[in-house]
């Protein structure tokens, strides 16, 4: 399969181009094996002469060879559609044979581009949805017990000193909860100490 080749680049592209120098310069082309490849890697294929005209493929159209020397990705209209891809030359014994145009047509890439886009958006979405009520739980499990805290605080500086705080939890919150007893308790002894002193 062609994941084999994808841990030795170099030696992938020239084995490519070696094989399809060998099929290139042996016999002309039948369109039916390179259908059947094509099939396989869910690409379309076309061999193209030096010369520009095409020799093998779908595409059937000759191009314009200084096209072969243009880097990166290319745009071609084929049959009245455009088709995105690239231009790999074709060697045999280092020897340049043609070249092979690897594309694929562009309204799949945005017809896929725009499935993709979908996608994560209902992903979104339905993680929203799933998320919310335990961001409601976990908010109330959080803020209750210190707007509880922040009111006793209040009762507390207003020289309310009966203030009952009743938290009953193991974590950081309930710590805090316990230390505010214990801040109140200390805060009515002392004020007791006072009052026996006067």
């Amino acid at each position: 399969p062609l994941s084999d080749f994808t841990s030795n680049a170099p030696k992938q592209r020239n084995t490519i181009n070696n094989l399809f120098g060998l099929i290139y310069t042996s016999k002309p082309l039948s369109g039916n094996w390179l259908q059947k490849l094509e099939d396989q890697i869910n690409l379309n294929l076309d061999i193209y002469q030096i010369d520009g005209r095409h020799y093998a493929g779908n595409a059937e159209k000759n191009l314009d060879p200084s096209i072969f020397t243009q880097p990166g990705i290319q745009t071609i209209e084929i049959s009245s559609e455009d088709y995105l891809g690239v231009f790999t030359p074709i060697l045999l014994k280092r020897k340049l044979q043609g070249y092979l145009f690897v594309s694929t047509p562009k309204s799949t890439l945005t017809d896929q581009f725009s499935q993709i886009v979908l996608t994560f958006l209902l992903i979104g979405i339905l993680m929203i949805v799933v998320t919310f009520p335990f961001m409601i739980f976990f908010s109330g499990y959080f803020t209750k017990p210190i707007e509880v805290l922040q009111e006793g605080a209040e009762q507390l500086a207003e020289g309310k000193t009966a203030v009952h705080i009743d938290i009953r939890r193991k974590d950081e919150i309930g710590k805090l909860g316990q230390s505010f007893i214990k801040m109140r308790d200390a805060i009515n002894a002392k004020i007791e100490d006072l009052r026996v002193v006067n």
